[in-house]
């Protein structure tokens, strides 16, 4: 290779082992463009590369704020709905207390008599969850109170109020209309004709959740449709207890 320093170029010879294979000249300013080139190639990657990198820590540190909002918002949600709940079950056990200990309102008086209005007694009333195919299954025995010799009949319905004071919660046995929670086309009611006593059996498919606090409620209406009865029960369903009123 020719170094001559005067020389505007080098001249790289090729040689094999008995002869020369070729020769080559190579420019001093077309070798510092190329070193120029690659330094500049390597700048370049090296400030896309930090570019990059600093994207993607301020990339890291925006989610890093958004996780930690997200967090105060959830912990906030949550001390908000526990406060709701505790509010709620306050809500219930009063509602409760105030229906074992005082006379809940049965929403109509009896059009007939009082004398008439009493000529029925439920009885035996019984409530049971069956698992199986999460249903409630009720029994009770629907009593004449009156005379054996004069039968009674009528039509009975029985309504599931899982939120007393909520009535779009309400479900009927048999299926009817409720308006302002009363039964509507009485017809459509399980039929009755009572001399001593008669058993009325049903099911809800669509039962309160196990261990909530609930209420049934028991409407009793002549073939003309006026209303003979109501009769109400609370049921502690986690202990299997119930009053009635």
């Amino acid at each position: 290779m020719n170094t001559d320093k005067k020389s505007k170029s080098w001249t790289i010879l090729v040689i094999g082992d008995q002869q020369q294979l070729g020769s080559y000249e190579v420019k001093k300013s077309a070798l510092r463009v190329a070193v120029i080139s690659i330094i500049g190639v390597v700048l370049i990657i090296a400030g896309y590369l930090w570019f990059q990198n600093s994207a993607h820590l301020r990339l890291q540190d925006d989610l890093r704020k958004k996780l930690e909002a997200g967090k105060q918002s959830i912990e906030t949600v949550k001390l908000e709905n526990d406060a709701m709940a505790d509010k709620l079950k306050e809500l219930e056990n009063a509602l409760a207390t105030a229906f074992k200990e005082s006379t809940v309102e049965k929403g109509e008086a009896p059009i007939t008599s009082t004398d008439d209005f009493n000529r029925m007694s439920v009885e035996n009333f019984e409530i049971n969850r069956d698992k199986s195919s999460n249903s409630l299954r009720f029994k009770f025995l629907l009593r004449n109170t009156i005379s054996y010799n004069n039968p009674i009949s009528g039509y009975v319905f029985i309504v599931l109020k899982p939120q007393y004071l909520d009535v779009s919660t309400w479900h009927c046995y048999p299926n009817t209309v409720l308006a302002d929670g009363k039964p509507q086309n009485i017809n459509s009611g399980e039929s009755f004709t009572v001399a001593r006593f008669k058993t009325i059996r049903g099911m809800f498919t669509t039962p309160p959740k196990p261990e909530e606090q609930y209420f049934i409620s028991i409407w009793v209406f002549s073939n003309s449709g006026e209303l003979m009865m109501i009769k109400d029960f609370y049921i502690r369903d986690d202990e299997g207890k119930m009053n009635e009123s």
